[in-house]
C-alpha cells in the first residue's frame, strides 16, 4: 500500500464499552497493554510474543544515548554485549533470568570503564538462551 504525504494513518482501538478511538499513527511512540488483572491476562499478553526478537536500536544514528529493544517468547537469561568493528568487547550488560515480554537496554555510548567511547560503527548483541542475534549501530559525536 502507498500513502501519500497528505494521508494520515490511523490505528483505531474498540473499547470494552463498544465505542472506538483513533490515534495517527505517527503520533504514537509506544503501546503498552497495561490493564493486565489477573494470571489468565499475563498469560494471554505474553502468549503475543511467539519469537525472540532484537529490534533495531533508536535513535540509529545515535548520541549521546540509543536503546536497545527486544523480545522474549518464555523466561529466560538475557546477556547483551556491545563491540566496537573490530570485534574488541565495549561493554556486558548480563542479568538473570528475565520473563516473557518487552525489554530494553539503554547504552550510553560508555565502555565498561565508564569511558566515552570513539565515533564510530558498533555492533550490539543479545544472546537469550540458545538465541543468538547480531545488530549494527552508528555512534556519532
Amino acid at each position: 500500500m502507498t500513502i501519500a504525504p497528505s494521508q494520515s494513518v490511523q490505528l483505531t482501538i474498540k473499547l470494552k464499552n463498544g465505542s472506538t478511538r483513533s490515534f495517527p499513527v505517527a503520533d504514537i511512540t509506544k503501546i503498552t497493554f497495561g490493564s493486565i488483572t489477573n494470571v489468565r491476562d499475563i498469560e494471554n499478553a505474553r502468549s503475543l510474543i511467539k519469537t525472540f526478537t532484537l529490534f533495531q536500536n533508536y535513535p540509529n544514528p545515535f548520541n549521546p544515548t540509543t536503546t536497545i529493544r527486544y523480545e522474549l517468547p518464555g523466561a529466560s537469561e538475557v546477556i547483551v554485549t556491545i563491540f566496537n568493528i573490530v570485534g574488541q568487547l565495549v561493554r556486558h550488560y548480563a542479568s538473570n533470568v528475565q520473563p516473557a515480554g518487552s525489554h530494553e537496554v539503554v547504552w550510553d555510548g560508555t565502555d565498561d570503564g565508564g569511558r566515552s567511547v570513539a565515533s564510530g560503527l558498533y555492533i550490539y548483541r543479545v544472546a537469550a538462551g540458545t538465541k543468538v542475534v547480531s545488530k549494527k549501530m552508528l555512534f556519532l559525536k
